[in-house]
């Protein structure tokens, strides 16, 4: 009975503490550095689908001189955008999709490894502790920091079919 609770109670745990830890970002401004070129400035653009075409077609900073070849980040921006109904940008939506994200990839580093067979409380330790580390802050308070959240994602989930498979 107590390991049921415990298979509840650990993600849930690792759940509150990473919006304990992180919601207080949500209250942060755009930094003034990439945030601004990426999304300030290109605020018509994003909540329009038509600018689907434009994310892998150009830059990321739209109009600016640069070789930085991003589409998934242009994407990830277009639903902050569409879901702030706004004619100016907000960075909370931003830093709120951002913790969401994070919460996301901890939870399927929680449940990853698990299936590479490590034991709850290693998982729940190990989980804790890394979503805690101070190294991975900008993933969550800086806007482009979005990126490595969304690669961690997309590793967690594409090496799934992986394991099992061997």
């Amino acid at each position: 009975m107590l390991k049921y609770i415990l298979h509840i109670l650990y993600p849930l745990v690792i759940v509150l503490g990473i919006f304990a830890l992180y919601h207080p970002v949500t209250s942060f401004g755009f930094s003034g550095l990439d945030d601004i070129l990426m999304i300030e400035e290109n605020w018509d653009r994003l909540p329009h689908l038509s600018h689907i075409k434009t994310a892998f077609t150009e830059d990321v900073f739209i109009g600016a001189q640069g070789s930085y070849y991003r589409p998934v980040q242009i994407l990830s921006y277009m639903p902050d955008a569409i879901l702030s109904v706004s004619t100016t940008p907000s960075p909370k939506i931003f830093f709120e999709i951002n913790v969401i994200l994070f919460i996301a990839a901890f939870l399927m580093l929680f449940y990853f490894l698990k299936e590479l067979g490590f034991s709850l409380h290693f998982r729940f330790i190990f989980t804790a502790l890394m979503a805690a580390h101070p190294t991975l802050t900008p993933a969550v308070a800086w806007i482009p920091g979005r990126v490595d959240t969304l690669l961690s994602v997309s590793y967690t989930h594409l090496t799934l079919p992986t394991i099992y498979s061997v």
